[in-house]
């Protein structure tokens, strides 16, 4: 039996990754303990798994303006860097070393940069776990950045055009990372490239959480990648399912459009639940909303229905069309669900799994910025006229199901711990 330290921060798309790992794990004998930010640490411990709480402590949950401020189109990434990871880097590290130091194995999320410090410090062996094809910044199969949307018209044009621009981006983001470099000088570590690019990839295992029809594998990525497919966890607090509201509304009538952005966007929600009821409204269509903490827009009719939360893993497989932000987890959840969807990317890698999606030919893209009533009832009635993108949606989602990233996860890190 190993002791596998899976540490993470970020919203819900990020931990439920590791959670759904960390239970895989358990399952197989092993004991976990996740690390990540305290708002976080009740979900962990509902599902069974040892709770370690790290800094930074602000969180979108806490934070209506953070959140706003975070999903910004252009702003964001720089702000969740240069306010939140890099300023703090010295103390998520010294949260992390002790919990490094008693974990057989370390894995890391994406904005961990802290934590390859300190499983180096600890002496044990750490693995990166992108969950998003854009972590591995390929000129072969480029990232749809926020700051550059227009890098979806090049990337048919190969790695001569698209790497000296992921080149120009490493120099760029390069400047934010000061005290990363800083930290690992005076812990008398060696120098490393850009942790935002290259310098977060491990020489002991890199693992792709994510299936090949989101991103097949590259020639450029690191030898020691293993791909595993997706993997889910999307209980709610204290393992909560399905509403019996939920239930009977869509026991009552044709399969609703389903209305969601996610668990970090919809902290900053704006307008798109007014807007996506108008349209709703206008087609005569059904809707189930999932709105969280925001208020419902007022004057919802029986064709409605708002709810705080519901398993994607329920609901997406009973909706007609599912209209969404982009997060990984829920393109992901609407991948296996096999049905067409609308996505209306805000930052980060948003904007990237909307082109990808959209280029399998099962999703639309709407801008933030056009995101209006006639706007989506438009893409919707665009989705329904054409068949390919029920029947694309359906092998999408067979290919899927198919996978046990899980299963393939859990053995590439015990592969990890029985080389160390």
């Amino acid at each position: 039996m190993a002791h596998f330290l899976l540490a993470t921060i970020g919203s819900l798309g990020d931990l439920h990754p590791f959670i759904a790992i960390g239970i895989g794990l358990v399952e197989r004998g092993h004991s976990v303990t996740i690390a990540t930010t305290r708002v976080h640490g009740p979900k962990v411990e509902a599902a069974g798994l040892k709770f370690h709480p790290i800094r930074p402590e602000g969180s979108p949950e806490e934070d209506p303006e953070l959140a706003a401020r975070i999903m910004d189109p252009k702003l964001g990434p720089e702000i969740v860097m240069r306010e939140l990871i890099f300023p703090n880097i010295r103390a998520t590290y010294e949260d992390l070393l002790p919990a490094a130091e008693a974990a057989d194995v370390v894995v890391l999320g994406e904005l961990l940069y802290s934590g390859n410090i300190a499983a180096e410090k600890a002496g044990k062996p750490w693995v990166y776990a992108a969950l998003a094809p854009t972590a591995f910044f390929s000129p072969h199969d480029p990232p749809v950045l926020p700051l550059a949307p227009w890098l979806a018209a090049i990337h048919r044009f190969g790695p001569a055009v698209n790497a000296p621009i992921l080149n120009l981006g490493s120099f760029v983001t390069g400047r934010w990372t000061g005290e990363y470099h800083e930290l690992r000088g005076k812990l008398g570590l060696r120098k490393t490239p850009n942790p935002i690019f290259s310098g977060k990839i491990s020489p002991f295992l890199n693992l792709a959480v994510f299936s090949s029809a989101l991103g097949a594998p590259q020639p450029d990525w690191p030898e020691n990648t293993v791909q595993t497919g997706f993997v889910f966890f999307d209980r709610g607090d204290a393992g909560a399912g399905m509403q019996e509201e939920l239930e009977r509304f869509l026991a009552e009538g044709e399969p609703p459009v389903v209305f969601t952005l996610g668990s970090a966007a919809v902290y900053a929600a704006g307008s798109f639940y007014e807007e996506s009821a108008e349209a709703i409204r206008r087609l005569g269509r059904r809707a189930v909303l999932l709105v969280g903490k925001n208020r419902p827009p007022v004057g919802l009719g029986r064709n409605f229905l708002a709810v705080e939360y519901a398993p994607f893993s329920e609901l997406f497989h009973r909706a007609e069309i599912v209209v969404h932000q982009g997060g990984v987890g829920t393109t992901a959840q609407g991948f296996r669900a096999g049905k067409p969807t609308i996505i209306v990317p805000f930052s980060h890698d948003q904007p990237d799994n909307a082109a990808r999606a959209a280029r399998l030919g099962i999703s639309k893209t709407v801008r933030r910025a056009d995101y209006r009533a006639e706007t989506i009832s438009r893409a919707i009635v665009e989705i329904e006229a054409e068949p390919s993108f029920f029947k694309r949606a359906e092998e999408i989602g067979a290919r899927v199901s198919a996978e046990d990233g899980i299963s393939a996860a859990c053995a590439a890190l015990e592969k990890v711990r029985l080389a160390g």
